[in-house]
């Protein structure tokens, strides 16, 4: 059996997922799409799980498994149970987000590949996260790696897996990648309208301090981010923003002026200034900021 690695990509179908007009090709292994900040390609919908549905592409196949025990998922239209094979056309539903696959016409590749349903492909070589990380390299779209946030009301550093905060019972809000997914059922779901492009949420790391918030005020050269919780003027931070439909997008930057109070204008906070903007997070600003307009 030749590895897959070896195989001749033109032998295989190529699989990219569409999430209203943003087309995002998937690599071989595997992928995580839900709310959580780790997930490979999130959605900022509260009924979405914090890890909704799992994507495996291996050798000419993609195989999709449902990991939420909240909404669910459905595929096309009936509700995902176990491992299913998909192909082009195939339609997915996690909470009220609808994504699509289309498999690009590759010479001598079937539109839809036969598996059995619940294939078992546990025997089959292990893919780790590593392996993706390499096969990823260069690219933004990687999970981000941030292991706690600070409880805005005690500053205690909370697990992103939690919730509510175990030392003074502060909980985040169900928009939030750490909350807890609504317990309703799929048929309960309205489907949403198309994301207002209005605010994004992001999350602000620095040596001392891990903060959720939504921005409304971003740029090429820097943001403004609202807290309550601040750091001094020069302190080194890194902001991750969390689009709704692709992956998240880490930013390096520095705190150029602090905003204690709130105040007619707005909420108290920090301006950040950016230090380098790669070009995949330039061109989604852009498309972000003409949006606004």
């Amino acid at each position: 059996m030749i590895p897959w690695w070896n195989m001749d990509p033109g032998a295989r179908p190529r699989f990219v997922l569409v999430y209203q007009d943003r087309r995002i090709p998937l690599p071989d292994g595997e992928l995580v799409i839900g709310r959580g900040l780790g997930c490979h390609i999130r959605l900022n919908a509260e009924q979405v799980s914090r890890q909704h549905l799992k994507l495996l592409v291996r050798g000419g196949k993609l195989i999709a498994e449902n990991l939420s025990q909240t909404t669910g998922t459905l595929l096309n239209g009936v509700k995902l149970q176990g491992g299913r094979s998909l192909g082009h056309g195939d339609s997915i539903q996690l909470g009220p987000r609808v994504l699509k696959i289309e498999v690009e016409d590759v010479p001598g590749a079937p539109a839809k590949i036969a598996v059995p349903d619940d294939e078992d492909v546990s025997g089959e070589e292990e893919i780790t996260r590593t392996d993706l990380a390499d096969r990823l390299s260069g690219s933004v779209m990687m999970p981000a790696s941030i292991d706690f946030h600070n409880c805005p009301k005690c500053r205690a550093k909370i697990a992103f897996t939690d919730g509510q905060c175990s030392q003074c019972g502060f909980a985040w809000s169900p928009q939030h990648p750490s909350a807890v997914t609504s317990r309703i059922t799929l048929r309960d779901i309205a489907k949403d309208p198309p994301p207002v492009p209005s605010s994004i949420p992001v999350v602000y790391a620095s040596e001392e301090l891990t903060i959720d918030a939504v921005v409304s005020k971003l740029g090429f050269d820097g943001a403004f981010v609202p807290s309550e919780l601040l750091d001094p003027v020069g302190t080194t931070c890194e902001l991750t923003l969390l689009p709704d439909g692709i992956f998240a997008m880490s930013l390096t930057g520095t705190v150029k002026s602090v905003k204690n109070l709130p105040d007619a204008a707005g909420p108290a906070g920090m301006f950040v200034t950016f230090a380098d903007v790669p070009p995949t997070a330039r061109a989604w600003i852009e498309r972000w900021l003409n949006a606004k307009k």
